[in-house]
């Protein structure tokens, strides 16, 4: 608060209140189904994942968004409104869901849920699996599966159980003994395999130990109570063996080891079917190697493939990354029959990636990312003054209404044999006279060619925005536009308040006298050439002129490079700094990005076209180094007692906030902005090393500057300040005395006063003309009359000719 020359200052602190988000755990209600509390293949269940508010303020209305990437799972409700959530309330999100039927048991299924409550959010990813292959020896038996035993004993069934009623126990053996039970199976996709162990035996002699095809993968010893071991399983035939095995002497505890609760990954229980076939390009009929066959196998280098399942009706999807995913429905699986699936793959549009990348370091530590479209910048095809003609299109006549469409001039321009254009973007260098313009909308049309004239309307675009700019200028872009091998007219009509004589120019009878009164169009031509051998379409880029007559504005096309088999559109880019997404965009036009305040560092740049068919490739990587320097120059000299530092800014110092000051390795003074630095609290015989660190835009620190180091000595000139300036009171609260210093860069007559919170003058401290250099001033706590002031804020305000400070300090007693 500040009133005249009096200034108060206070201190108070904000309590914000905001809500935070969390999820806990997703739980599966499958009452309207089989009971069994899992997800099983055609079964419909509830999903049950709850979002607390552990803030301190009531949310916005929060939403929960349920998404999987398998297939074969249907969410029925893909978003669900929540509500607002109290602080300290939770609430549930409820998502019915549905498994296909054709779901092999087994199969993971990965969910990602998003909460969002206007500004406030929170992600959580889980996973299901739908149906289990369980062994829990609930049936008081080994008949589930075709269990074999080994060894000097067979296992037996226990009741000392980690779920339900039973669990396996090995058999009882002798020293030098084993006993083991084992499984061979095939397993039908990767997944996982759990159980839970027990184990009471001789520590560090008798032993518990599981095998997969004859590895051990871990083994236990002594007396441990149930927990559980998993561990990832690949595709195909295996054997899962749990053994038992005792040294040659001394027995402990119960002398055996059990197991419960085993989950299997998918994998057959019973006799098994057959699906083979071949995977083929359907443009060219290769065969194609490396196709995912519905995550049970991959096609060979032939095109081949094959794999058992369990019988039953399936929908199998088959997938490669350079083409369609194919979905493959009602493929019947019998059991100890072979099911033939060849699938002919349709191949994706090239999706080309921008071309000519560029990283440029700009002030220090920004980076400036530029990049051209794919297939290139767009450069001049279309140019009038290459064919100037006489022919009688004449210029503007003046209109006497408002708000008119004229000018409807026309001209052809040619696409050559065998490519395709797809226009965008028509800008049309113009002028105009009188009148309200320049025009602020426009019309576009594009007509066949009737033998040297306009003839049938192609495509008409009315009203479209012109945004012009003071000289006339049009910039109009509309919907891609594709023009095949041909002869077609453009004609452009712009809309302006036309006043008495206003006329807005586009066309003329002759060539123009002035260099910028002529039409352009840019772009790029592209000729498809279908190359057999391959699986996509390659490319033939060429660029050139074209040529058209009669128009004096300039018109730019800009031309997408279209693709076989699609109508594949850009839509925009990405940009990945050192693998990581920074910039995101569905702006084609776009072609720049600014990666601003980098700490010091390599960075390489990698830039994807976003395409409504997917992401390209990467264009080749560009990278830029960030050097943050350190200052120059350190120095450090004596004035009196105190010691003077200087220094130098970096060369073309740019996007430099401030300085650091360190003194003997410690931070001494932070966010300097000048190049010197007073040091007033020296100690004489003392040796200092001064420091200096840039601080860059970001928060980021350059490394040290070169020592500057000095002896107090106690000698030297008098210090003289750059600037007067009151710098402050020490200590601060204070009792009852403190010293107050002040800096002149000039002879004044200084006063320095002392006021209470009520604007009253307590004691005047200095009234007199002062040298040039630092003073320093005493306070001991008394008024004028010689009595103590009672404890309070007090402020003292300074004057030296034009220059006027007050500050505050505090006297506590």
């Amino acid at each position: 608060m500040v009133s005249g020359t009096t200034t108060w200052e206070s201190y108070f602190s904000i309590e914000v209140h905001a809500p935070s988000l969390s999820t806990g755990n997703i739980t599966i209600n499958d009452t309207a189904g089989n009971g069994n509390g899992r997800l099983d293949p055609g079964e419909t269940v509830v999903l049950t994942i709850p979002t607390e508010n552990s803030g301190s303020a009531v949310s916005p209305t929060a939403t929960g968004i349920l998404t999987c990437s398998n297939q074969g799972l249907t969410i029925e409700n893909a978003s669900y409104e929540i509500g607002e959530i109290d602080a300290g309330e939770s609430l549930n999100a409820l998502f019915t869901v549905t498994a296909d039927a054709g779901m092999i048991i087994g199969t993971p299924l990965e969910l990602v849920y998003d909460a969002v409550a206007g500004e406030y959010s929170c992600q959580a990813n889980y996973s299901i699996v739908v149906g289990l292959i369980l062994e829990d020896f609930e049936s008081n038996s080994f008949d589930s599966f075709d269990w074999e035993f080994g060894g000097n004993g067979n296992w037996t069934i226990s009741t000392d159980a980690q779920e339900g009623l039973y669990s396996a126990k090995s058999a009882v053996i002798s020293h030098n003994q084993v006993t083991s039970i084992y499984l061979e199976t095939t397993v039908l996709a990767d997944g996982e395999l759990s159980f839970y162990k027990k184990v009471s035996s001789e520590g560090n002699w008798d032993y518990l130990r599981f095998y997969i095809d004859n590895t051990e993968m871990d083994s236990w010893s002594g007396t441990l109570g149930w927990s559980q071991e998993t561990y990832n399983v690949t595709a195909g035939e295996h054997t899962f063996k749990w053994e038992y095995d005792k040294d040659g002497s001394v027995s402990s505890g119960s002398d055996c080891a059990w197991i419960d609760y085993i989950v299997f990954p998918p994998m057959a229980t019973g006799a098994l079917g057959t699906v083979s076939g071949t995977i083929t390009d359907s443009a060219t009929g290769l065969t194609i190697e490396g196709a995912d066959i519905a995550g049970m196998t991959t096609s060979g280098v032939n095109g081949t493939y094959t794999f058992d399942m369990m019988p039953g009706t399936y929908s199998l999807t088959i997938s490669h990354d350079d083409y369609y995913d194919y979905l493959a429905e009602d493929v019947l699986v019998e059991e100890g029959a072979v099911t033939t699936l060849d699938v002919a793959l349709v191949p994706l549009p090239d999706l080309d990636p921008p071309t000519n990348p560029s990283a440029v370091l700009q002030d220090y530590n920004d980076v400036f990312v530029s990049w051209e479209p794919p297939g290139g910048a767009p450069v001049a095809l279309w140019n009038q003054m290459d064919n100037p003609s006489t022919a009688g299109i004449s210029a503007q006549d003046f209109e006497t209404s408002y708000n008119q469409y004229d000018a409807m001039g026309a001209d052809d321009f040619i696409v050559p044999a065998g490519e395709t254009w797809s226009v965008f973007e028509i800008d049309i260098l113009s002028f105009y006279s009188d009148g309200g313009g320049p025009c602020d909308l426009a019309n576009v049309r594009f007509y066949a060619d009737n033998g040297g004239t306009p003839g049938d309307l192609l495509h008409e675009f009315l009203d479209v925005a012109a945004n012009p700019d003071e000289t006339g200028n049009l910039f109009c872009t509309i919907p891609d536009t594709e023009f095949t091998e041909g002869t077609y007219w453009l004609s452009v009509q712009g809309r302006m308040d036309y006043g008495t004589g206003g006329q807005w120019y586009w066309t003329r009878q002759m060539a123009p006298a002035i260099e910028s009164e002529f039409t352009t169009v840019y772009g790029n031509r592209n000729g498809f050439v279908s190359s057999k051998a391959a699986k996509h379409v390659t490319h033939n880029q060429r660029q050139g002129k074209l040529s058209i007559p009669n128009l004096s504005a300039v018109n730019e096309a800009y031309i997408q490079e279209p693709q076989e088999n699609t109508s594949r559109s850009l839509l925009g880019y990405k940009i990945y700094r050192n693998g990581s997404v920074i910039y995101d965009s569905l702006d084609p036009l776009t072609v720049t990005y600014l990666d601003v305040a980098l700490d010091a560092g390599v960075y390489e740049y990698e830039i994807v076209a976003v395409y409504d068919e997917g992401d390209s490739d990467p264009a080749p990587a560009v990278s830029a180094t960030v050097l943050l320097p350190a200052p120059l120059n350190a120095a450090a000299s004596m004035q009196g007692t105190n010691v003077f530092v200087t220094w130098s800014s970096p060369a073309e110092a740019r996007d430099i906030d401030s300085y650091n000051v360190y003194r003997d390795g410690v931070l001494y003074s932070e966010e300097v902005s000048s190049t010197f630095f007073i040091d007033l609290a020296t100690t004489a015989g003392a040796t200092y090393i001064y420091n200096i660190t840039t601080l860059y835009d970001g928060g980021w620190e350059s490394e040290y500057s070169n020592d500057a180091e000095i002896t107090i000595t106690g000698a030297g000139g008098e210090l003289i300040p750059l600037v007067t300036e009151l710098e402050g009171n020490f200590p601060n609260p204070f009792n009852p005395t403190t010293t107050i210093k002040f800096g002149l860069n000039e002879p004044a007559l200084v006063t320095l006063e002392v006021y209470n919170i009520r604007g009253e003058k307590v004691r005047t401290l200095v009234d007199s003309e002062l040298e040039a250099k630092y003073h320093t001033v005493h306070w001991n706590g008394e008024d004028g009359s010689g009595k103590n002031v009672s404890s309070g804020v007090y402020f003292y305000k300074m004057k030296a000719g034009s220059y006027t400070s007050t500050k505050k300090m505090i006297m506590m007693k």
